[in-house]
């Protein structure tokens, strides 16, 4: 028993420290392009913290049988260089009874592995999706970053020059519909106004984006019979998305997966079940790659264990 938490110690202590700094290297990279979507106005910076918490399941399903693979290596490995793996044959320890030990951990990260894969990780995929989904959707004046031409949906373009200093009305406003594919009217429309601000219907919850002061010219490109409109006051209904969410392959769930006979589906099932299932197989490579002669050093071994572990991934 001691010795089963010695080992089962040094190996999650590794494994915890190369899972944190994978973790930290992928979760920056997202971040850093969700936060240059967010700068350019695709949606508010104030969802950020939401996306990457739903994207954390899929980021642990990969990371997590790659960290314990290295955890047992490096762990292990360094027990070998000690000459403490040695004293334990020599004691009676096995080389059977040590993988056996490794497996009690190895249960643990696989069962965590499935719950990420077979239920939190489409999950996740899902709110992600509905909360995207739900910004490009409808306009946020907090979304609109003066000097920028940003498309809000509904093949609309704004540009505004400023905000007010309470930041509710947005000065020198500039629109621009263009016709939807498929549409019976070809004409575009531009609408310029001096100041506009968002307001909502309290009976139909409709939202409008008031013009005042402005203009709106209704016409097609390269021709000269366009209509013009002056106006104190104009509202400019902002369409919302289409009801319910379109779901993602990603997001959809394992059930109904199963119920599926599309081959897609039958794919992506096949490897929600594969990455739990890639554990234990990992444990058996490195219990035995994890020996190392002591004059080698113990990142000897690495390199060839990767290229063991992409090869198996891969197949």
């Amino acid at each position: 028993m001691i010795l089963f938490r010695y080992l089962t110690r040094e190996v999650l202590l590794t494994m915890s420290a190369v899972a944190g700094i994978l973790l930290l290297v992928i979760m920056g990279s997202r971040f850093i392009r969700y936060f240059s979507d967010a700068a350019e106005g695709d949606f508010p910076v104030t969802i950020l913290g939401s996306l990457m918490v739903f994207h954390l399941p899929g980021f642990m399903e990969l990371i997590l049988p790659l960290s314990f693979f290295l955890g047992i290596l490096l762990a292990y490995g360094q027990l070998y260089m000690n000459s403490e793996i040695t004293v334990m044959v020599a004691c009676g320890m096995s080389p059977t009874r040590l993988l056996r030990v490794t497996l009690l951990p190895a249960t643990v990260v696989a069962v965590l592995v499935g719950l990420c894969s077979l239920w939190l990780t489409p999950a996740g995929a899902l709110q992600t999706e509905a909360t995207l989904e739900e910004q490009r959707s409808r306009l946020d004046v907090s979304v609109l970053a003066p000097g920028r031409f940003q498309d809000f949906g509904g093949g609309r373009t704004a540009y505004i020059t400023d905000f007010n200093s309470d930041g509710t009305e947005m000065q020198e406003v500039l629109v621009h519909e263009q016709p939807m594919a498929g549409a019976e009217k070809t004409h575009s429309y531009i609408t310029r106004a001096g100041s506009g601000y968002q307001e909502t219907n309290v009976d139909t919850g409709s939202r409008f984006l008031i013009l005042e002061n402005g203009g709106r010219f209704e016409g097609a490109a390269g021709q000269l019979n366009y209509n013009v409109i002056d106006f104190e006051a104009y509202g400019l209904k902002i369409e919302g998305g289409e009801a319910g969410t379109k779901q993602r392959e990603e997001g959809a769930s394992t059930w109904s997966l199963m119920q599926s006979d599309r081959l897609e589906d039958r794919a992506l099932l096949h490897w929600r079940f594969s990455l739990p299932l890639i554990v234990p197989i990992v444990t058996l490579l490195a219990v035995r790659l994890s020996r190392v002669n002591p004059r080698q050093g113990r990142f000897f071994h690495l390199l060839p264990a990767m290229l063991v572990y992409l090869s198996l991934i891969h197949i």
